[in-house]
């Protein structure tokens, strides 16, 4: 990701935004507990409990502050969520409202760090994503199912090389997703989950050893 301080301006409108919508509301929409003494969020984002105050807006996990682009994303989320039912239709990335627009730095940023570390490590990509919590799901050669956010599930399609064609991966989206997050976070949260994957598949082959 980029600097912290090029995301310093989308963070403060983010911040504005959150510290006047009723916290009560926003726990509504996105089913997130609010803990109303100390003014607190619990946001699950990757499997850890994210902690952010209200009005402030600053996000922590296991007692350290996050990179402020995770915290943008995390005061998006519960500011902008509608709480819309999920319409259990995939789309990519460029079929989301702005995507097409987007997916050239989505592709690098996203995709291809994923593909340059399991292009040929389908099985370590298979136990990475059984181990962050991915639902088995039947598109490609592998495909799961994650939910990094409540209500915003997010699939990976990966197609493994053949003699014909190199290795192949896509993520997808809701069909509703547009309503919970705008564009660019969606951009972060690829991001995100493949790093959290390759991490955890860096972690496993370092213990074989």
């Amino acid at each position: 990701m980029l600097p912290e301080e090029q995301y310093l301006p989308a963070f403060e409108l983010a911040q504005a935004d959150f510290a006047r919508r009723d916290p009560q509301a926003m726990a509504q929409a996105t089913g997130v507990r609010y803990d109303q003494v100390r003014q607190v969020f619990h946001v699950r984002y990757l499997g850890a409990e994210y902690l952010v105050k209200y009005p402030e807006g600053e996000a922590a996990t296991a007692g350290r502050k996050v990179h402020i682009a995770r915290s943008t994303l995390l005061l998006h989320y519960l500011a902008g969520a509608t709480g819309e039912p999920l319409s259990g239709k995939w789309i990519s990335f460029r079929e989301v409202p702005g995507g097409n627009d987007y997916f050239p730095v989505f592709n690098r940023d996203a995709v291809k760090p994923l593909l340059a570390f399991f292009g040929e490590r389908p099985q370590a990509l298979e136990e990475a994503a059984r181990q962050a919590g991915g639902e088995p799901a039947g598109r490609a050669d592998l495909a799961f199912v994650f939910h990094p956010l409540p209500g915003v599930p997010l699939a990976l399609n990966f197609w493994s090389a053949d003699e014909e064609f190199p290795a192949s991966a896509n993520f997808l989206f809701d069909a509703t997703v547009s309503k919970n997050l705008p564009i660019y976070d969606l951009k972060v949260l690829a991001i995100e989950q493949g790093q959290q994957l390759i991490r955890l598949a860096r972690e496993s082959q370092a213990g074989k050893r």
